[in-house]
């Protein structure tokens, strides 16, 4: 029988295994001496991870309690907004993705934003001026969220109950 040490493709070659999936039933103690297709069957019922930090200017954090993140007028242009982010998932099986709203719309952020999982726990940050994200207001909120979905599938479709997600929201004012 063939050594199935992590997933193997399922027919009619495995090119990770190398060997041909068809295997005697006989094997498993059958009389029967015909050939039978053999399917390994993967089972991953591990959950994704998501979480974000408050965001930072020059390393301050926005207040936790009300979220309120102060920036200096005079240095807008330059001082910059760190959003950190955290997503993961233990196997390698999902795909992430990053948002931030202004009032309600959706503002357009640097990379990274999306893309696979390729860590059990990967931490990124996406970092913007305050000018460009205030934009022509003065005082403004914000929402960030992040959303890990698995791509794990049951045959029938997606199993979204293993994915994660966050939010957290914030005022920028001077």
């Amino acid at each position: 029988m063939p050594d199935f040490r992590g997933f193997c493709s399922l027919f009619p070659f495995d090119a990770i295994c190398g060997k041909p999936l068809l295997r005697l039933t006989a094997v498993l103690k059958s009389k029967r001496q015909d050939l039978t297709p053999f399917f390994p069957i993967m089972v991953n019922n591990q959950r994704c991870l998501a979480g974000i930090e408050v965001p930072t200017i020059n390393n301050v954090g926005a207040e936790p309690v009300c979220g309120v993140l102060k920036y200096k007028p005079a240095t807008k242009t330059t001082d910059k907004i760190v959003m950190k982010y955290s997503v993961g998932h233990p196997a390698n099986y999902a795909n992430y993705s990053f948002g931030l709203v202004k009032g309600v719309n959706s503002v357009a952020l640097p990379p990274p934003t999306s893309g696979p999982v390729t860590l059990a726990l990967m931490s990124l940050n996406v970092t913007a001026t305050v000018d460009s994200l205030l934009g022509p207001c003065t005082v403004a909120g914000y929402a960030e969220s992040v959303y890990v979905a698995t791509t794990i599938q049951n045959g029938w479709g997606r199993q979204s109950q293993y994915d994660a997600s966050g939010l957290i929201a914030f005022v920028l004012t001077p």
